[in-house]
Protein backbone atom coordinates (compact mmCIF):
# COMPACT_ATOMS: atom_id res chain seq x y z
CA UNK A 1 0.00 0.00 0.00
CA UNK A 2 3.00 2.32 0.41
CA UNK A 3 3.40 2.46 -3.36
CA UNK A 4 -0.16 3.76 -3.70
CA UNK A 5 0.69 6.46 -1.16
CA UNK A 6 3.83 7.33 -3.14
CA UNK A 7 1.76 7.52 -6.30
CA UNK A 8 -0.84 9.81 -4.68
CA UNK A 9 1.90 12.12 -3.39
CA UNK A 10 3.31 12.39 -6.91
CA UNK A 11 -0.14 13.18 -8.26
CA UNK A 12 -0.62 16.00 -5.78
CA UNK A 13 2.80 17.41 -6.71
CA UNK A 14 1.99 17.42 -10.42
CA UNK A 15 -0.01 20.64 -10.24
CA UNK A 16 -1.00 22.56 -7.12
CA UNK A 17 -4.27 23.61 -8.77
CA UNK A 18 -5.37 20.01 -9.28
CA UNK A 19 -8.31 19.21 -7.03
CA UNK A 20 -8.17 15.49 -7.89
CA UNK A 21 -5.88 13.19 -9.82
CA UNK A 22 -5.50 9.60 -10.93
CA UNK A 23 -3.25 7.14 -12.75
CA UNK A 24 -4.66 4.54 -15.12
CA UNK A 25 -2.35 1.81 -16.41
CA UNK A 26 -3.03 0.72 -19.99
CA UNK A 27 -2.18 -2.89 -20.85
CA UNK A 28 -3.09 -4.21 -24.27
CA UNK A 29 -5.58 -1.37 -24.74
CA UNK A 30 -7.34 -2.17 -21.44
CA UNK A 31 -7.52 0.37 -18.58
CA UNK A 32 -6.61 -0.51 -14.99
CA UNK A 33 -7.03 2.18 -12.33
CA UNK A 34 -3.91 2.10 -10.17
CA UNK A 35 -4.25 5.03 -7.80
CA UNK A 36 -6.18 8.21 -7.27
CA UNK A 37 -6.32 11.03 -4.77
CA UNK A 38 -10.04 10.64 -4.04
CA UNK A 39 -13.32 9.01 -5.07
CA UNK A 40 -14.08 11.76 -7.58
CA UNK A 41 -10.90 11.06 -9.56
CA UNK A 42 -11.72 7.35 -9.48
CA UNK A 43 -15.22 7.98 -10.87
CA UNK A 44 -13.95 10.33 -13.56
CA UNK A 45 -11.30 7.90 -14.76
CA UNK A 46 -13.62 4.89 -14.77
CA UNK A 47 -16.49 6.67 -16.53
CA UNK A 48 -14.23 7.88 -19.33
CA UNK A 49 -13.04 4.38 -20.09
CA UNK A 50 -16.54 2.95 -19.86
CA UNK A 51 -17.76 5.59 -22.35
CA UNK A 52 -14.65 5.32 -24.51
CA UNK A 53 -14.30 9.10 -24.61
CA UNK A 54 -12.80 11.89 -22.56
CA UNK A 55 -9.42 13.52 -21.99
CA UNK A 56 -8.09 10.47 -20.11
CA UNK A 57 -8.92 8.26 -23.10
CA UNK A 58 -7.15 10.75 -25.39
CA UNK A 59 -4.07 10.43 -23.19
CA UNK A 60 -4.32 6.63 -23.39
CA UNK A 61 -4.16 7.04 -27.15
CA UNK A 62 -0.91 9.00 -26.80
CA UNK A 63 -2.15 12.60 -26.87
CA UNK A 64 -1.96 15.06 -23.98
CA UNK A 65 -5.38 16.63 -23.44
CA UNK A 66 -5.90 19.96 -21.67
CA UNK A 67 -9.51 21.16 -21.64
CA UNK A 68 -11.90 23.48 -19.86
CA UNK A 69 -15.68 23.31 -19.43
CA UNK A 70 -16.56 24.44 -22.96
CA UNK A 71 -14.08 22.10 -24.63
CA UNK A 72 -15.31 19.19 -22.51
CA UNK A 73 -18.88 19.75 -23.77
CA UNK A 74 -17.69 20.15 -27.37
CA UNK A 75 -15.20 17.27 -27.60
CA UNK A 76 -16.72 14.75 -25.18
CA UNK A 77 -20.46 15.46 -24.83
CA UNK A 78 -21.24 12.04 -23.33
CA UNK A 79 -18.67 12.61 -20.62
CA UNK A 80 -19.59 16.25 -19.97
CA UNK A 81 -22.58 15.36 -17.78
CA UNK A 82 -20.40 13.29 -15.45
CA UNK A 83 -17.83 16.09 -15.20
CA UNK A 84 -20.52 18.67 -14.48
CA UNK A 85 -22.19 16.43 -11.87
CA UNK A 86 -18.86 15.99 -10.07
CA UNK A 87 -18.09 19.75 -10.32
CA UNK A 88 -14.97 19.29 -12.45
CA UNK A 89 -14.37 22.12 -14.90
CA UNK A 90 -10.89 21.48 -16.28
CA UNK A 91 -8.63 18.58 -17.16
CA UNK A 92 -5.00 17.89 -17.89
CA UNK A 93 -4.37 14.30 -18.92
CA UNK A 94 -1.05 13.04 -20.26
CA UNK A 95 0.29 9.72 -21.48
CA UNK A 96 3.09 7.97 -19.63
CA UNK A 97 5.30 6.45 -22.30
CA UNK A 98 7.74 3.60 -22.22
CA UNK A 99 9.46 3.98 -25.56
CA UNK A 100 6.65 4.57 -28.03
CA UNK A 101 4.07 2.66 -26.00
CA UNK A 102 1.53 4.30 -23.70
CA UNK A 103 1.74 2.41 -20.42
CA UNK A 104 -0.45 4.71 -18.32
CA UNK A 105 -2.17 8.05 -18.11
CA UNK A 106 -1.69 10.78 -15.51
CA UNK A 107 -5.00 12.59 -15.07
CA UNK A 108 -5.44 15.92 -13.26
CA UNK A 109 -8.86 17.42 -12.55
CA UNK A 110 -9.66 21.02 -11.59
CA UNK A 111 -12.55 22.61 -9.74
CA UNK A 112 -12.50 25.69 -12.00
CA UNK A 113 -12.22 26.35 -15.72
CA UNK A 114 -8.73 27.10 -16.99
CA UNK A 115 -7.11 25.59 -13.89
CA UNK A 116 -4.25 24.28 -16.05
CA UNK A 117 -1.96 26.00 -18.54
CA UNK A 118 1.11 25.20 -20.64
CA UNK A 119 3.38 25.54 -17.60
CA UNK A 120 1.38 22.77 -15.93
CA UNK A 121 1.78 20.65 -19.08
CA UNK A 122 5.56 21.07 -18.88
CA UNK A 123 5.57 20.33 -15.14
CA UNK A 124 3.54 17.18 -15.73
CA UNK A 125 5.87 16.05 -18.50
CA UNK A 126 8.71 16.26 -15.97
CA UNK A 127 6.83 14.09 -13.50
CA UNK A 128 5.89 11.27 -15.83
CA UNK A 129 9.19 9.51 -15.20
CA UNK A 130 8.64 9.63 -11.44
CA UNK A 131 5.10 8.27 -11.76
CA UNK A 132 6.33 5.48 -14.05
CA UNK A 133 8.94 4.58 -11.40
CA UNK A 134 6.24 4.45 -8.68
CA UNK A 135 4.13 2.16 -10.84
CA UNK A 136 7.08 -0.12 -11.46
CA UNK A 137 7.48 -0.49 -7.68
CA UNK A 138 4.09 -2.18 -7.67
CA UNK A 139 1.27 0.25 -6.86
CA UNK A 140 -1.78 -1.95 -6.35
CA UNK A 141 -5.09 -0.99 -7.93
CA UNK A 142 -7.72 0.41 -5.60
CA UNK A 143 -10.35 -1.80 -7.19
CA UNK A 144 -10.72 -3.36 -10.61
CA UNK A 145 -13.16 -1.66 -12.99
CA UNK A 146 -16.51 -3.44 -13.08
CA UNK A 147 -16.57 -3.40 -16.85
CA UNK A 148 -13.66 -2.81 -19.17
CA UNK A 149 -13.75 -1.28 -22.58
CA UNK A 150 -11.00 -1.58 -25.14
CA UNK A 151 -9.35 1.61 -26.36
CA UNK A 152 -9.08 0.29 -29.88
Amino acid sequence: MAAVGDCSALLRAAAPEAASAGVVVVTGGEPDLRCCTDRRARQLDLVQFLLGSGPCVEAARGRTARANTTEIRTHWPDFALCARTLHVHSFLCAPLLLGDEVIATLDLYGDRSYAFDRIDEHRMAGLTGAVTAALRRGAAPLAPPRRRRSLR
